[in-house]
């Protein structure tokens, strides 16, 4: 055979014997034994070997100067990392292995001094800001992954969350405070077709306009104003609690009748009334229908010391 290089073979400037594919592997460095074998190999016009593989995550071939010892190529960290986290296959363990595994934490937790420190340690290593944020893009990144969704949805399908757990998820978030920036952005989000109870746009303007963020907002103006007592009868917020009551903010002037819109309509145009003289104002005659008493003071005195249900109060109007 003729000496010199030779693009065949890349362990050897000169073209090596024949020998069998059995011994391949023997000639080859102990580092190379076991490693990923390159796609193919380049010899560039300066003599250089350029190495070319096929990375193991998304499938894209690149070359590189030295030759790969491990068992896997890569295109870059990203790759290796994405592929240690979705594409890795899970690892195969025997029974006794498993239980052998198990027997062992198992008794390491068993020690409440080594659980302490175990749990001290994984609290201050999850409360770091750095740790948050990275936790945070994980979450989202997975979130956002189509294959996912469609995991979580197929799981999730036909289970019912049990009672109790609906009441601890609301225990939890009671007394949390919601500022009034974060409460107009829910509003405006679960609004219209976003909302739970969208049937088609068939609500009226006015179910739309009892419903928006900023009728919640002047009622609550207008009832601290009032100092939470009905402007007919003059009961408190205890009281018309008492008959199963409660107090509701009357419109002098009736949406239907107002000229502007319904989102500038004034405060001072708006008393505070219980469901009695609610009742009872809505049914006056002329353009502004002001609070009426519906109760009666002497019915007012009676209920306090005698009180009574909501029924045998309303049966004496």
């Amino acid at each position: 055979m003729s000496g010199g290089s030779s693009k065949s073979d890349p362990y050897h400037q000169k073209d090596p014997p024949k020998r069998s594919k059995a011994n391949d592997d023997e000639l080859l460095p102990k580092s190379y034994r076991g490693a990923v074998k390159p796609k193919r190999i380049d010899i560039l016009p300066n003599g250089q070997k350029r190495f070319v593989y096929d990375c193991k995550h998304c499938g894209k071939e690149r070359s590189f100067e030295k030759r790969k010892t491990a068992k896997n190529a890569f295109c870059d960290r990203k790759c290796s990392h994405e592929w240690q986290k979705y594409g890795r296959p899970p690892p195969v363990f025997s029974k006794e292995a498993r239980k052998k595994i198990s027997d062992t934490h198992r008794g390491l937790w068993a020690d409440p001094e080594h659980r302490a420190k175990r749990m001290a340690a994984h609290k201050k290593a999850t409360q770091t800001p750095e740790y948050l944020a990275k936790l945070k893009k994980s979450a989202k990144e997975v979130a956002s992954r189509p294959d996912w969704r469609e995991k979580q949805s197929k799981a999730r399908k036909g289970k019912k969350r049990p009672p109790e757990v609906g009441r601890n998820i609301s225990a939890a978030k009671m007394g949390h405070p919601v500022s009034d920036e974060t409460r107009k952005k829910l509003a405006e989000a679960n609004s219209g077709e976003n909302s739970f109870f969208w049937k088609g746009g068939i609500s009226g303007e006015k179910a739309k306009f009892y419903a928006s963020w900023e009728w919640g907002k002047q009622k609550e103006r207008t009832k601290a104003r009032d100092d939470n007592t009905c402007q007919g009868c003059g009961w408190n917020e205890e009281e018309v609690k008492a008959v199963d009551q409660t107090l509701n903010s009357h419109h002098v002037i009736p949406l239907e009748d107002y000229d502007g819109e319904w989102k500038s309509y004034p405060d001072d145009k708006i008393a505070t009334v219980c469901d009695t003289c609610h009742g009872t104002s809505e049914y006056q005659d002329g353009d502004e229908k002001l609070p009426v008493n519906g109760r009666g003071e002497d019915a007012r005195l009676d209920r306090l010391s005698n009180p009574k249900s909501e029924q045998s109060t309303l049966d004496e109007f």
